[in-house]
């Protein structure tokens, strides 16, 4: 064999072009595989989120409905001090007046 002869291929140019288009399908039909692929996973995202905002706001309500209860069922501690405060004043004065009552009983006898 000679070197002129040797490895020579022959590509006529309806050859080329039908290689060009067939490789530009197969690119385009991967390219629309994984853009479906893609819009799939962000449509369960998407999906997921929607379900996680429907439970927050759950948790918000009945988080609002719990402050606005609260109040209604249980007392501050401040509230629940300020209140005994008062309540010994007046056994205090009670007290006050119940003894000065003893020492004028007492002295009269």
């Amino acid at each position: 064999m000679s070197a002129d002869t040797a490895n020579i291929i022959n590509i006529e140019f309806w050859q080329v072009v039908s290689f060009f288009l067939t490789f530009l399908g197969v690119c385009f039909g991967f390219g629309k595989i994984l853009f479906a692929q893609f819009k799939t996973a962000l449509d369960d995202r998407l999906a997921l989120l929607e379900k996680m905002q429907a439970k927050l706001e759950m948790v918000e309500q009945s988080h609002n409905e719990l402050l606005r209860q609260l109040p209604l069922d249980y007392m501050r501690r401040e509230d629940h001090i300020r209140n005994e405060s008062k309540l010994e004043a007046k056994i205090d004065a009670v007290y006050g007046i119940m003894s000065d009552i003893y020492k004028m009983e007492s002295h009269k006898k």
